[in-house]
């Protein structure tokens, strides 16, 4: 027998299954999309101009994310300053009959570590992170300008210049010219000039295979 509360639990059940076929026909339609845009993208590589346009705004959010202006969001990730007597090794010294008070020596061993802390924050730091990120861009806005100007694709030129520096490595390691540590002795490895390349080509052909499966 029909009740007013069966005919509402049924009317409810079957908005429950239209409700869900509609979410499930979206979400299918959502796929189809996504899938579409990506073929497109592979059939269509981003050219320069668009990778420019692109990183340019990828900067500009990264730089956002640690700086306001010229000024740290995180002023805590940069050391504290400090005083000129920690930073230079002082003392009096003779040079040509004058004397000077201080001898500039960079902080920490004469490394610039400080220097470099103070420019871009301290290793591990929200603002260090950030600050490489951004560099890691420009290197990108790098290659994406010389696609512009080449008329390459992006991801072309990125593989291009990765192909090229790879090589100059293994020209570095495989070109050791002979050091002579006496009249008569050398040392190091020495490989000639054309076996240095032909060593190097191979090495960069097996590097390009297992990076790029081609």
């Amino acid at each position: 027998m029909s009740t007013p509360q069966n005919n509402k639990a049924k009317f409810q059940e079957m908005l429950d299954f239209l409700e869900s076929r509609k979410l499930k026909k979206e979400t299918e339609t959502l796929k189809t999309k996504r899938s579409y845009s990506e073929e497109i993208k592979k059939a269509k590589p981003e050219s320069g101009p668009e990778a420019v346009d692109r990183i340019l705004k990828e900067i500009k959010t990264a730089r956002g994310s640690v700086m306001s202006g010229d000024k740290p969001l995180y002023p805590g990730d940069y050391p504290e300053p400090m005083p000129d007597e920690q930073r230079y090794k002082t003392g009096r010294f003779s040079r040509g009959g004058i004397d000077e008070s201080k001898t500039p020596i960079p902080f920490k061993s004469a490394t610039g570590l400080y220097e470099k802390e103070a420019r871009e924050g301290t290793p591990g730091t929200t603002s260090y992170i950030g600050g490489q990120r951004v560099k890691e861009l420009e290197g990108e806005l790098s290659t994406a300008q010389s696609a512009k100007e080449s008329g390459e694709s992006f991801p072309k030129q990125g593989m291009d210049e990765a192909v090229q520096a790879k090589y100059r490595e293994y020209m570095e390691l495989f070109d050791q010219p002979r050091v002579q540590d006496t009249q008569h002795n050398f040392s190091g490895r020495y490989v000639p000039k054309e076996k240095s390349r032909h060593l190097a080509e191979l090495a960069t052909r097996e590097w390009f295979k297992k990076t790029y499966g081609q």
